[in-house]
């Protein structure tokens, strides 16, 4: 999802403060706005029939692998793994999760293509020492700000008659992926970028994206329409 590897930096940094709390919270198919299982290894993905972004739903996933300006990679995942009152938790998981970070946002979109409707609700982050920092109604308003700004890359608007162009990445052919340019912006740095989209990817729809003028790039890897589950808690090791 993310187009830029700098949006999830600052999602973390925003929920470094909080109060800590014990506990975490078939075949392919591009009909209509409906996401789709991915087709098996070095499969493709048909043209899609929709121009806009399937809504969220518990259980979607998506993995990417993100290359930096130096070749360092890394991975990010994104996960639907709960709802509430009709609003999402968004897990994002950057790295391993036993030894990377892990973020969920409660989130209640009004829109797939518009930002200004997005309403965030809670926060939560598992720090290295395995506690879970939360933020909600006043300790969340001094970052909530910030965090919309960093889920702008959910958003996009109406694809219609927008280029379509067929792009490879390591999760599958996708023919005829709707391709934009955007400007993305944040307080470490600010990048134009080209955008491929699919909207038989879940959460994002984004398929790849890379910077202009610079080898930094995402890539799809995998994704699922359903079993996705929270990494919040961290797996002990067995006795």
């Amino acid at each position: 999802m993310s187009r830029s590897p700098y949006s999830l930096g600052l999602v973390l940094a925003l929920a470094a403060c909080g109060k800590t709390s014990g506990d975490g919270a078939g075949p392919a198919s591009t009909a209509g706005t409906s996401v789709a299982e991915p087709p098996a290894q070095g499969g493709e993905v048909a043209r899609p029939a929709a121009t806009e972004l399937a809504p969220f739903a518990v259980g979607q996933w998506s993995k990417y692998r993100v290359t930096m300006d130096d070749g360092a990679t890394t991975e990010i995942t994104y996960k639907i793994v709960g709802e509430e009152q009709g609003a999402h938790w968004l897990e994002i998981v950057r790295g391993a999760a036993n030894a990377g970070t892990v973020m969920q946002l409660l989130v209640k979109l009004k829109s797939r293509s518009d930002p200004s409707g997005l309403d965030i609700q809670a926060a939560r982050i598992r720090m290295p020492n395995d506690q879970i920092r939360e933020l909600r109604d006043e300790t969340l308003k001094v970052s909530a700000e910030g965090y919309k700004r960093a889920l702008a890359d959910i958003f996009v608007p109406s694809l219609a008659g927008a280029p379509q162009e067929d792009v490879t990445v390591p999760a599958a052919t996708f023919r005829g992926a709707y391709k934009r340019e955007q400007k993305v912006e944040t307080k470490q740095a600010s990048s134009d970028q080209w955008v491929w989209i699919h909207p038989a990817v879940p959460i994002s729809g984004v398929v790849k994206s890379e910077e202009i003028g610079k080898p930094n790039k995402t890539e799809l890897l995998t994704w699922g329409v359903s079993g996705a589950k929270s990494e919040m808690q961290r797996e002990k090791a067995a006795p």
